[in-house]
């Protein structure tokens, strides 16, 4: 699957957010207008109101967020509609008509493509889910062609954007000469809460608006402008579990309130099924130096009944980028904790945040943004992996090392599938025997940039997606040129 380009959108100035400047507007209007109290929090009490907004400047400003870098829209921008902010469907469907049709003309002009040339598209937005749909909306406000193949995704928080490559990857196997196009978004203005519930107030405070486009192509002239190729990707779902489908959902509070809820066990949820999925996609992505020392530690822990410490790769060594979704501050510690991974490599996240908040399903397009244009990414030509091959250029040279090592692909097959302890020696002893003949980063042929996306969301889902740069990228995008 080829990833073509892409296109961040950025808000006009105009509905730039400063900190400072929006309580300093909310107080007043908690200390002068009823209106405003009962539409922000529902109350009548100006100590209440007050303790809320100062409850709410407490999370901002610890958030990771940027004193005067992200947008919200008119409707609910305290600048523009404090007193009463507008949650209307006609007014998200302003919001989406901006930053979904806004990202869609940035990729077409960037790719010099016309409406008529896209065949499938495939819009994200987890809470607003219109009739007809923003896919129909945005197929009406090009004039696309009546074959269009047109498809919604919703309900899944902030893992649509990375989810949805699963669904693009099976409509462009399924149909040959075909451009798609992804449009993820988070249509902040429903999702406003007017509440005085301070687990829902959250995420006033730390949403905001914003959309990529991503065009997927297997047309055989597109793919040579391809930029990244899908080495492997997984997919988690834990919403069998109570615990896991509950923690983030969205409806009324006791008085009735629709919002966001966060849970207390979002944090561990999330968490599991990051790990769930990070399992899965190990083998394809560790070098041969790290699965011989995982092979080696759980032949002490399990066959030998030592007390060592369970093996935890450094994913620095075997990957380039890490596009990982910006939920928050704390959110990024944790999983940069997880991942071992050190400030280098988590701040293209913590840019994002801090200078666009939580995008929701379109945040980890804003991180490859941030990549590209402020470092980079080098031309890798190819994969082999243990189990598969991937090759953009040289399938033959991907062939003759497979032969070469067929125990490789036996070895980690039996690694992903059968963990006990009486499988754990022979696929030790076939990793020595491999040995001498492996170096880390073995199972890559060509050397490149890998890049690992990650997002997790409602249900709790999580989506982890390895792409493979297939030529060498720098291209500043108009939501990074400030950088």
């Amino acid at each position: 699957m080829h990833l073509i380009d892409f296109y961040n959108f950025k808000p006009p100035a105009e509905l730039l957010v400063n900190r400072d400047e929006s309580q300093a507007i909310r107080v007043n209007a908690a200390k002068t207008s009823l209106e405003f109290r009962r539409n922000a929090f529902n109350t009548d009490s100006v100590d209440e109101a007050l303790d809320l907004l100062d409850f709410c400047y407490k999370i901002v400003s610890r958030s990771g967020l940027s004193e005067n870098g992200t947008y919200l829209p008119k409707a609910i921008h305290p600048k523009y509609s404090c007193v009463t902010p507008k949650t209307s469907i006609d007014d998200a469907m302003d919001e989406a008509r901006m930053v979904m049709c806004g990202a869609m003309e940035g990729l077409l002009k960037r790719q010099g493509l016309a409406p008529k040339d896209v065949d499938i598209i495939v819009t994200t937005c987890s809470i607003f889910c219109p009739t007809p749909s923003l896919a129909s909306m945005v197929v009406n406000h090009f004039g696309m062609r009546p074959d269009v193949q047109s498809y919604h995704l919703g309900g899944m928080g902030c893992s649509n954007g990375v989810v949805a490559v699963n669904l693009l990857k099976d409509l462009l196997r399924s149909r040959p000469n075909c451009n798609a196009i992804l449009l993820t978004t988070e249509i902040t203005t429903p999702a406003y809460y007017k509440g005085k519930d301070k687990h829902r107030q959250v995420t006033n405070m730390i949403f905001r608006t914003g959309a990529s486009a991503v065009l997927f192509s297997n047309k055989r002239a597109m793919v040579r402008r391809a930029k990244y190729v899908l080495a492997t990707n997984y997919r988690v779902h834990l919403a069998s579990r109570d615990p896991a489908y509950k923690c983030i959902w969205f409806g009324p509070d006791d008085e009735g309130n629709n919002g966001i809820y966060l849970g207390k066990d979002v944090v561990t949820e999330a968490s599991k099924s990051l790990s769930m999925a990070m399992f899965k996609v190990a083998p394809s992505i560790l070098n041969a130096s790290q699965i011989a020392a995982y092979a080696a530690t759980e032949v002490q822990r399990k066959l030998l009944g030592r007390k060592v410490p369970a093996y935890k790769p450094v994913f620095t060594q075997c990957l380039d980028h890490f596009l990982i979704h910006a939920g928050g501050a704390k959110v990024l510690d944790g999983i940069g904790k997880e991942l071992q991974l050190d400030e280098a490599a988590m701040e293209p996240s913590r840019m994002v945040l801090h200078d666009y908040g939580n995008v929701s399903s379109s945040t980890t397009w804003y991180t490859l943004g941030y990549v590209e244009s402020v470092r980079g990414a080098k031309k890798g030509e190819c994969f082999f992996y243990a189990a598969s091959i991937y090759s953009a250029a040289q399938p033959a040279a991907a062939q003759s090392a497979a032969a070469q090592s067929p125990a490789i692909a036996v070895g980690v097959g039996a690694f992903c599938q059968r963990r006990s302890a009486q499988h754990m020696l022979p696929f030790a002893a076939t990793l020595c025997i491999c040995g001498a003949v492996l170096t880390p980063r073995a199972f890559m042929l060509c050397p490149g940039d890998r890049l690992l996306q990650i997002g997790v969301g409602s249900g709790i889902k999580c989506g982890v997606n390895v792409w493979q740069a297939v030529r060498d990228v720098h291209d500043v995008q108009d939501a990074w040129a400030h950088r």
